[in-house]
């Protein structure tokens, strides 16, 4: 069983990572409940002290850290009987190889990752300048990461799908969600725009079909996002949902 907030990026990367398993795994099976981590009911400090989520319960042992959830998907996945090659989520080769899909979640969620967070909590034109240099400078790095492991994608190992890409694909789709609805006038990074193998990347990673699979819907996050932080969203962002019946940010 696994335990999720309906809007978190992090529990939606434990569904891709446990929907790319089942795909190719008839006989694995899981379930999960949705938390509401606003107001996070009694019975799951039972489950978690800490009231986080997500939480992941595996043969009666519970495993409160998203990333141990992630590297256990991936192990699920090699010990079973009858494994599948295309369902490995960490790759083959030297335990380099390995290292720099670890290098690149803990680069994106150290430093991409809470800068987005940070202009959440202190909505501000302070906070906003610091928030794009920080999307800047973290997305030209990210480019220049994807590129030293392959000239071309869609993902960071090229044609090869790892968890590198289930991590950042929930967190990026947020992002440009933020800088679409809760941003006057926008927001458009310029590393990307300026970046041919980023952009591939970027777009290989949330059209797969696993992402859009279990991607609760952009209306999910606005309104987390208004509970949580108190933000409204903009006149021009309400008017362009109506005309184009709240498109998915997985579709785009």
């Amino acid at each position: 069983m696994a335990y999720r907030g309906g809007a978190c990026s992090k529990s939606h990367s434990i569904s891709i990572a446990f929907e790319e398993i089942g795909y190719y795994k008839d006989k694995f099976h899981y379930e999960y409940e949705v938390v509401d981590t606003i107001d996070i009911p009694s019975w799951y400090f039972q489950i978690n002290p800490d009231g986080i989520v997500p939480t992941y319960r595996f043969n009666g042992y519970i495993i409160p850290d998203w990333r141990i959830i992630l590297e256990t998907a991936h192990e699920i996945a090699i010990d079973n009987t009858g494994f599948n090659q295309k369902i490995k989520l960490m790759p083959d080769g030297t335990p380099a190889k390995r290292a720099q899909v670890r290098f690149i979640i803990k680069y994106y969620t150290s430093n991409i990752y809470p800068a987005w967070i940070n202009y959440l909590q202190n909505f501000n034109d302070e906070y906003r300048q610091k928030y794009i240099t920080a999307l800047e400078s973290g997305y030209s790095r990210l480019n220049d990461l994807l590129i030293e492991q392959a000239s071309s994608g869609p993902y960071f190992l090229g044609s090869k799908y790892t968890l590198a890409d289930v991590v950042i694909a929930p967190i990026h789709a947020r992002i440009e969600l933020t800088n679409k609805a809760f941003v006057d006038g926008g927001l458009s990074i310029h590393a990307i725009k300026k970046s041919p193998r980023l952009r591939q990347f970027l777009k290989g990673i949330t059209s797969r079909r696993s992402f859009k699979k279990t991607y609760e819907g952009d209306t999910v996050f606005v309104e987390d996002v208004k509970s949580r932080y108190g933000l409204q969203p903009t006149k021009a962002y309400i008017e362009w949902t109506k005309n184009n019946n709240f498109p998915s940010c997985a579709t785009q």
